[in-house]
């Protein structure tokens, strides 16, 4: 069995992106996937939300971006990004139209680049996934947003 291979059954099974994993995502990435998205920071968090086994290294992971400004219809959690503000431990996540994207290998958000090779995504450290209360209602706004995944 080669690297590839061996690396693809250990995403599947260790759930390494895993719908409500956390993730923090260079701004560089946002400005390839998304439509009309200014570079303002380095980066702002990115949560999973597609639920499936990746069947090659080249699979999209679906993502949502967060901020830590409202805007209608968001989801919100809690202590996605350290802080020292009260009002700013909310983090907004939205779904984004995604732009097209460039021929399949060369996807930034491809399930390879959520290694921990990449310099563009990386963990989010502060916190790694949601919390069972957060899964819930995770799943209760894509239902009602009707995301397609």
């Amino acid at each position: 069995m080669d690297f590839e291979t061996r690396l693809l059954e250990a995403i599947n099974e260790f759930r390494m992106a895993d719908r409500g994993t956390l993730w923090f995502v260079k701004d560089s990435v946002w400005e390839l996937v998304m439509d009309e998205f200014e570079k303002k920071r380095v980066g702002h968090p990115g949560l999973v939300i597609s639920r499936r086994k990746f069947k090659s290294l080249q699979d999209t992971v679906t993502m949502m971006i967060g901020s830590s400004r409202y805007s209608g219809g968001s989801f919100y959690v809690k202590d996605v990004m350290p802080c020292v503000k009260e009002k700013k431990k909310l983090t907004f996540f939205k779904a984004f139209k995604p732009c097209p994207l460039p021929p399949e290998g060369d996807s930034p958000l491809a399930i390879e680049n959520f290694t921990g090779r990449s310099d563009e995504i990386r963990r989010n450290d502060d916190k790694p996934s949601l919390d069972q209360d957060e899964m819930k209602q995770l799943n209760i706004y894509i239902k009602a947003k009707r995301i397609s995944l």
